[in-house]
């Protein structure tokens, strides 16, 4: 395997709502086998920014979106998909590259990956860094314009780690599930090496999920049973957490652990 992640390009900057195609090119052949896991792939990472994961930092998460318009296998060489983009960071295209370097386990070898807005084909394309310690807060998703108020726990170092939100009403078996499924998209990212870097490449570096749990009568955990990864994933989670507040519970605070 070679040191360096597949190369990632990405337009120069964003618009508030626009069409992107991105290309994944591939070294081996696209058989069925090899389309079924880079689909996968690619719903996972617009599910989360479905669920608003992936705004930029003026923007609301509530008010973020990402959607698959279409597909298509015929492109020599790799794939090709059609996102609807609406307030979307352009640096959530990093977790996508994390991601698809942990194919190489079903021996499908990711080459690059080109994001280019459709219609704007003058637009300036940038080659986007590798997350490493010095610049991880610059080229992951970052915290947006939340209302949840956030807090981390100044804890030791340790893999087994906690999210617990808190409520403005008792908690339910409802509100459990809700979270649970709404935030699944991250979880799913998560053990996909998306937020590897730097702490290990996404291919050799594995975070291990958790459960959504009822904590105490105004709170839920959102735990993780092993997490190698980025401190940035959680930023990712918060846009989440705050989307959902925002159309199916009222979320005061989270705190991470």
């Amino acid at each position: 395997m070679p040191e360096s992640l597949a190369p990632l390009f990405v337009p120069s900057h964003s618009r508030h709502r626009v069409t992107y195609d991105v290309v994944i090119d591939i070294s081996s052949e696209v058989d069925e086998a090899a389309s079924c896991k880079v689909n996968e792939l690619i719903k996972t990472f617009v599910a989360a920014g479905a669920h608003g994961g992936f705004p930029p930092s003026n923007a609301t998460p509530g008010d973020s979106r990402l959607a698959i318009e279409s597909s298509d296998l015929s492109i020599s060489g790799g794939m090709s998909f059609i996102l609807n983009a609406n307030l979307v960071d352009l640096r959530a295209f990093q977790l996508l590259r994390n991601s698809s370097c942990r194919l190489a386990r079903e021996d499908i070898n990711v080459t690059r990956i080109v994001v280019k807005e459709i219609g704007q084909s003058d637009h300036q394309l940038v080659k986007v860094p590798e997350a490493d310690y010095d610049n991880e807060s610059d080229v992951y998703p970052g915290i947006a314009s939340i209302k949840l108020a956030t807090m981390w726990e100044d804890n030791e170092f340790s893999k087994l780690r906690r999210c617990v939100v808190e409520k403005k009403d008792p908690v339910g078996a409802v509100g459990v599930l809700g979270i649970r499924d709404w935030i699944e998209p991250w979880y799913q990212l998560l053990e996909a090496g998306a937020f590897a870097m730097p702490v290990g490449r996404p291919d050799e570096t594995v975070s291990i999920g958790g459960s959504v749990s009822f904590f105490d009568e105004f709170s839920i955990e959102i735990s993780v049973g092993r997490f190698l990864a980025s401190e940035s994933a959680w930023s990712v989670l918060i846009n989440m957490l705050d989307a959902y507040s925002s159309s199916s519970g009222f979320l005061l605070k989270v705190t991470i652990d």
